[in-house]
């Protein structure tokens, strides 16, 4: 693809497409007995994007 002469590129992207939960830490008793699990704040992310090459 060009645009004005010069090369162009369109894109398109999809994260987490299942959107399943994804453990980013775990957070534990102060014993250390039990663990907790902390999800991220992420969940599916779609993104399009366009870059013209100079």
């Amino acid at each position: 693809m060009t645009v004005g002469g010069k090369a162009a590129i369109l894109y398109f992207g999809v994260t987490n497409v299942l959107d399943t939960a994804n453990i980013s830490s775990f957070e534990y008793a102060a014993d250390y007995s039990e663990r907790e699990d902390q999800e991220s704040i992420f969940g599916r992310t779609i993104f399009l994007g366009f870059m013209v090459l100079l």
